[in-house]
């Protein structure tokens, strides 16, 4: 593998994070409006027993805010308010019409202008030149001419390569690397080539995706558990790194489909949004494999993990607050192995593809993690597919005037 490296990783909020709390709180009522509209209460008394059972729901299935403390969640309103009569979310004006809040074109044009607002602000945050190849990573929605290809026209960067890397859910992060990792050493094996630059940028609106009226208890899960995460990151070979910035060295990529689980995830196209199934197995299924793929990928870098594992770090995606919990403990690790990736879902939630690189994000901003220091990162989504990467965090570059200066 040629040397590869990512860095240049910075974050775009587009709205607040806000409380867990206040957003259950605001899930549960629009949920009794829908409901409302659904069953035609005749009484005062039969609509507040109706939101009555919607709280008692959330209180039984939703994720509590001892797990996700807060999440940036923008497809509600920006003020929330404190009185009985918050404002509607943007689009769900006729909610009592509309149970199911805007259908799926609706959303489909929301997604296309919030994803282009996030590639302008992360392009607006690094201030980073066109690169020669943008990777746009998505699960949340789906637009032609996309978001990515709009960006790039706008900038006038009209030989940017634009490839679109999508619907792969919370594993997204790594084929997406995977391939950039692939742009890089494709302009390193042509000799008349400068090294490129390959921007990585991850758009999930996933807030966008809710449904008021949906009742099932996995339903309640997902509105409680899914947030809007925005966050981008470039790869470059090493030798081409950035001065004063720390980086990830790229040492090894794994993936694995897991036998007899075709069924047990999927994320489909519906008729007002994109609709999840995650069974019951998934986390059995995952912890299975779990032990036997992780030892796989550090083959990969001819690492033995029995041997290097307690020196290691693990950016695990927080498919749920007990998914850390299971994975950890199927390997032995320590609390501090896998602290980083607790923090991640606890300040943000579930953020699909842009949960690992936060997650990396924290880990190379850490003063705590050494230089030095290997990272195994994994994910899981729809397949069931299990895929990771392993990294090593390097520090800050010398540029030239800094590599004279210790001559």
């Amino acid at each position: 593998m040629t040397p590869c490296v990512l860095t240049n990783f910075h974050t775009v909020c587009l709205g607040p994070r806000r409380a867990q709390s206040e957003l259950l709180d605001y899930t549960a009522w629009l949920m009794a409006i829908a409901r409302c509209s659904e069953r035609e209460p005749r009484t005062d008394h039969e609509a507040q027993l109706l939101l009555e059972q919607v709280q008692q729901q959330i209180e039984r299935y939703s994720v509590r805010p001892q797990h996700i403390a807060r999440r940036e969640f923008n497809a509600f309103p920006e003020e929330l308010g404190t009185t009985q009569r918050p404002p509607l979310p943007r689009g769900y004006e006729r909610l009592a019409e509309q149970p199911n809040g805007p259908d799926i074109g609706w959303r489909m044009a929301e997604f296309e202008r919030i994803a282009l607002q996030a590639i302008d602000a992360w392009y607006q945050g690094t201030e980073l030149s066109a690169p020669a190849h943008l990777v746009h990573v998505t699960c949340a929605g789906y637009a032609s001419p996309s978001p990515a290809q709009r960006f790039a026209v706008n900038r006038g960067w009209l030989e940017t390569a634009i490839t679109h890397s999508y619907h792969m859910g919370c594993y997204g992060a790594f084929p997406a690397t995977r391939t950039a990792a692939g742009l890089v050493s494709g302009t390193l094996s042509n000799s008349t080539s400068t090294p490129a630059r390959v921007d990585v940028v991850h758009t999930e609106y996933l807030s966008n995706h809710f449904v008021p009226l949906a009742q099932k208890p996995s339903d309640i899960v997902d509105m409680t558990l899914f947030a809007d995460g925005f966050i981008g990151y470039s790869l470059l070979a090493e030798s081409a790194r950035p001065a004063r910035r720390s980086a990830l060295r790229l040492l090894a990529h794994h993936e694995q489909l897991i036998g007899d689980t075709l069924h047990e995830m999927s994320w489909k196209l519906g008729p007002h949004a994109f609709e999840m199934h995650l069974s019951k197995e998934v986390p059995q299924a995952v912890l299975r494999c779990f032990p036997g793929f992780a030892r796989k990928l550090c083959e990969q870098a001819r690492i033995e993990l029995s041997r290097e594992k307690e020196q290691m770090l693990f950016a695990l995606h927080p498919g749920g607050p007990k998914i850390i919990d299971h994975l950890a403990r199927s390997l032995e690790l320590r609390p501090d192995q896998v602290r980083h990736s607790r923090e991640v879902l606890r300040e943000h939630g579930n953020m699909s593809s842009a949960t690992v690189p936060h997650i990396l994000l924290r880990m190379l901003d850490d003063p705590e993690v050494p230089v030095g220091t290997r990272v195994l990162a994994a994910g899981f989504g729809p397949g069931l597919t299990a895929t990771g990467m392993l990294f090593q965090k390097l520090g800050p570059a010398l540029s030239c005037t800094d590599a004279a200066a210790t001559l």
